[in-house]
Parts: C-alpha cells; structure tokens; sequence
C-alpha cells in the first residue's frame, strides 16, 4: 500500500488541472466523444493515461499510455 500512497502523492504533487479547450481536434478519435480529451492534452501539453482503445489507436499521434505502462514508469523511476 506505500506504492500506492507514493502514486497518489506524486499525481497530486505533479499532476495539472487544465481548463477545457476549443482547440480543433487533431487527430480525431474514432469516438467522437473522446476528441475533446484529445484537445485538452494537446493544450496542456500533457499525456492522456487510459484504457481506451480508440485513444490508445491514436499512440503514435498522440500522447497517449495505457495505465499499467503509466504505472510501470513511475515505479521505475522512483
């Protein structure tokens, strides 16, 4: 449980609050409902973490991880 109150405490420390953005989606998600996570990302330059697959298709253009790669990343470089 000390892993996991460590992932809590670096998301809360680390982890940003963007507002909701008009940006154009690009590139768009095959779920309409998922292009605004896409825009949101893009401006604020941050990643998106999920278990979706239409957004993890987009990994290449995007950047998006699936949570087990997010979790496996910060538990190697702590």
């Amino acid at each position: 449980m000390a892993a996991m109150d460590e992932i809590i405490d670096l998301l809360s420390s680390d982890g940003v609050l963007a507002n909701d953005t008009e940006l154009p989606y690009k590139p768009r998600s095959s779920d309409l409902n998922d292009n605004y996570l896409i825009a949101l990302a893009i401006s604020a330059r941050s990643i998106i973490v999920t278990g979706n697959l239409d957004l993890l298709a987009l990994s290449n253009k995007i950047p998006v991880i699936s949570p087990g790669s997010f979790l496996e990343t910060i538990l190697n470089t702590r």
